[in-house]
């Protein structure tokens, strides 16, 4: 079915991302602040603001300097913040390999320092036709309004989206909408689980 549109998430999927590495990165910088600093930046609202880009990197980072009284400087802050990423490889092959045969898109909740650095770090992912991230956007998944603007962008049906997604939750608001949803919990290969939906 050449003409359905594969969706998919970057955390976890693509990526796997740690948020303890930043901590340990934060640490060397500023020690004893990392564990409570990453907390604070993981946590809600604080983090959802900076996602759904309500809140710009750099202000982000003022805030952050004043609240613990951070000595690092804002590119130490960034580079800490983003070296938490570690490629899937098998799932990056799949993905390469749809983008060659299919309409391929990327949905991901992720923060503009992020987008930013994966995008450069991983120019494979640039080779989906359609990226939606929540810091563009302004919504996050499970949103329904996420997922009908990857369709909208696409200019595909919910119905005729394949979408993949580490997140339960993300995966029944999916589904929901019409979504042929994968859950990947990493117990089996992704490709067997689109091989399950009729996408190889």
């Amino acid at each position: 079915m050449p003409d359905r549109l594969i969706v998919f998430d970057i955390g976890n999927v693509l990526l796997r991302f740690d948020t303890r590495i930043a901590a340990r990165n934060f640490d060397r910088h500023d020690p004893g602040k990392g564990t409570a600093l990453s907390s604070a930046l993981w946590s809600y609202p604080l983090m959802h603001r900076f996602e759904t880009g309500k809140i710009a990197g750099r202000d982000l980072f003022d805030r952050l300097r004043k609240r613990f009284d951070l000595k690092m400087t804002y590119p130490i802050f960034r580079k800490s913040f983003t070296g938490i990423f570690d490629p899937i490889r098998e799932n990056l092959s799949l993905f390469r390999k749809f983008t060659q045969e299919r309409k391929v898109a990327l949905l991901s909740n992720v923060n503009e320092i992020h987008w930013a650095y994966i995008l450069r770090r991983y120019p494979v992912l640039r080779r989906a036709q359609v990226r939606c991230a929540s810091c563009e956007l302004g919504v996050m998944k499970p949103d329904p309004r996420a997922y009908r603007y990857v369709a909208e962008r696409s200019g595909a049906t919910l119905r005729k989206m394949v979408y993949v997604d580490d997140r339960e939750e993300f995966i029944r608001a999916a589904r929901r909408l019409g979504v042929t949803a994968i859950h990947f919990t990493g117990k089996r290969p992704l490709k067997k689980l689109f091989d399950d939906v009729g996408i190889n």
